[in-house]
C-alpha cells in the first residue's frame, strides 16, 4: 500500500509541476520532443508496411507533419495514421 501511494503522490507532482510550467521555454522542448516521436512513429510505420517516408517537418507551434507514402492497402493507411499517437504512447511508457 505505501508503494502505492508514494507513485501516486509522485505521479500528481509531476503532472501539477508540468500544468504551472505548461508555457515555460523547458517544458516547450519537451513538447517539441513529443511532437518529434509522434513524426516518427508515421514514419516507421510507413516503412514497416513497405512504404516510404518523403519528408518530416517539425513547425515553432508544437506541430508537424509526416509525408508518408504507404503501401497500397487501407489496412496499412490506417496503421500509418494511428502510429503517431501509438508511437508516442509506447515512448512514453519506456519511460
Amino acid at each position: 500500500m505505501g508503494n502505492r501511494f508514494l507513485r501516486l503522490t509522485i505521479f500528481i507532482s509531476i503532472v501539477l509541476t508540468l500544468f504551472s510550467f505548461w508555457d515555460h521555454r523547458l517544458v516547450g522542448y519537451l513538447k517539441d520532443f513529443v511532437v518529434f516521436i509522434h513524426e516518427i512513429g508515421h514514419a516507421v510505420a510507413a516503412l514497416l508496411t513497405g512504404g516510404s517516408v518523403h519528408t518530416i517537418e517539425l513547425h515553432g507551434n508544437e506541430s508537424g507533419e509526416t509525408i508518408a507514402i504507404p503501401s497500397s492497402g487501407t489496412s496499412s493507411f490506417i496503421f500509418v495514421v494511428s502510429a503517431g499517437y501509438l508511437g508516442s504512447c509506447l515512448m512514453g511508457g519506456f519511460y
